[in-house]
């Protein structure tokens, strides 16, 4: 008897999460954690913890605020792109995409969103897109 062929289960994203508002922070870990395809790996409140966390976890994917203390979060971005050039960055600040969009971009942004102008499945739709997989809906009991 031959048995079924299955389909290969692609490997959860691994997802750091770098958001100065502990808050934020707690929000995109419960986006995700209901989401399925994905593992939050870590959280970060600066960018020097960021890079810290990024160095020692090695994400697939980071989450980056951009006005952070100690280290903004465009610093830690090329600190960590330099280090990972295969990490892909959504970054998600309070600030008007057209003045941080293009900056954000050249320091190795491959997403931006404006806090508070993203629904959560289009969040979670573009850190899969970003990362190479067509989409990864939220769980059905997931509306945040």
């Amino acid at each position: 008897m031959l048995g079924r062929w299955r389909r290969p289960v692609p490997q959860a994203l691994r997802v750091l999460i770098a958001d100065d508002t502990s808050a934020i922070r707690a929000l995109y870990r419960a986006i995700f954690e209901v989401s399925r395809g994905f593992e939050v790996v870590g959280e970060a409140g600066d960018g020097d913890e960021a890079v810290a966390v990024a160095i020692a976890q090695r994400p697939d994917v980071v989450l980056m605020d951009v006005e952070m203390p100690r280290m903004d979060g465009l610093l830690a971005m090329s600190l960590i792109r330099r280090r990972f050039p295969a990490t892909k960055f959504v970054v998600i600040s309070g600030l008007e995409p057209a003045a941080v969009g293009p900056t954000a971009s050249r320091y190795g942004a491959d997403a931006y969103f404006q806090k508070g102008g993203v629904k959560p499945s289009e969040l979670v739709e573009a850190v899969g897109r970003v990362c190479g997989r067509r989409s990864a809906p939220l769980h059905p009991l997931g509306a945040v």
